[in-house]
């Protein structure tokens, strides 16, 4: 039979007759079981000691909602609430009447007294309400400067060394160096560097934009933009009704010579085959070439 240490202890503390086996367990006024009925599955079969509870507050439960408090000290001094309340507001607060016969004097006698009282307990708490305010606002403001300096302090401590031993991203030797921004020094000769190539990459695109813009000039002195330009054209290649122009053998103008080919337009264009009849001819190669000689010595399209 397993016993537990309780239940052993339990019964060397009680006589021999007291602690005879007994094959059912006496029953008692509690619903919890006996510790010796746990089976090995309960998560109670082996005592393990518990942590003390957390000192945490309970949370109050209040009921409805309580109204906003009148601030009385509505009087401000350089922009804030003065705690104190002024004289004419105090005697506002505790004014009484003044009566004309017998009766009334002494009801106004017993009210003046009354309204003495009332004005030393009005003045008492509100003495102890500014009392309060101010040390509400000393303890306020106090609080809050131990917060900024824990904060300041927090920022200020130097990194954790399980954080520096473990942060393997970063070598040891340039952590000092990387505080603020990377130190650079060549700093200024990129920089010029990088300023003088855009420049000249700006200038490239300036002159290519100018040449481009005086090839369209130049090329737009045969542009037609007119009807009457048009016509003029149409009549000098194909003539008018009465006297049109005969290409050769026909009215066409390829039946004067046959379709220049690929292959033929190709050689001229890279001036690769060795005969003049595929570039032309002599005259129209010497006309290129005067031509590409003139562009160049005046910088533009002829």
């Amino acid at each position: 039979m397993n016993l537990t240490p309780q239940t052993a202890l339990w019964r060397a503390s009680k006589c021999s007759s007291c602690t005879r086996w007994k094959p059912t367990a006496s029953r008692t006024f509690t619903t919890t079981s006996h510790r010796s009925a746990y089976g090995p599955e309960s998560p109670k079969y082996i005592e393990v000691p518990q942590p003390p509870q957390r000192s945490s507050l309970p949370e109050l439960r209040i009921k409805g909602v309580l109204p906003v408090p009148r601030d009385v000290f509505r009087r401000k001094v350089g922009g804030h609430k003065s705690p104190s309340l002024g004289k004419q507001a105090n005697a506002k607060a505790t004014r009484t009447g003044r009566g004309h016969t017998e009766a009334e004097k002494i009801q106004s006698e017993w009210k003046q007294k009354m309204t003495d009282m009332r004005k030393a307990n009005f003045k008492d708490g509100l003495k102890e309400l500014a009392a309060r305010k101010t040390s509400t606002l000393a303890t306020l403001q106090a609080q809050s400067r131990a917060k900024e300096a824990e904060r300041q302090r927090i920022l200020a401590m130097p990194e954790p060394d399980d954080e520096r031993f473990t942060n393997s991203s970063i070598a040891m030797v340039m952590r000092s160096q990387i505080r603020g921004v990377i130190p650079d020094p060549n700093r200024e000769e990129r920089f010029a560097a990088m300023k003088a190539k855009v420049a000249a990459h700006q200038a490239q695109k300036a002159g290519e934009r100018r040449e481009a813009l005086h090839t369209l000039y130049m090329h737009a002195r045969s542009f037609i933009t007119t009807e009457t330009q048009l016509d003029a054209e149409v009549e000098k290649v194909f003539g008018t009704a009465d006297a049109p122009v005969v290409f050769g053998n026909g009215n066409s103008k390829w039946s004067e010579s046959p379709l220049e080919s690929i292959t033929e337009m190709l050689a001229r264009a890279n001036r690769t085959s060795g005969t003049m009849r595929d570039i032309g001819g002599s005259d129209e190669l010497l006309q290129k070439r005067t031509r590409t000689i003139a562009e160049t010595l005046t910088g533009g399209k002829i």
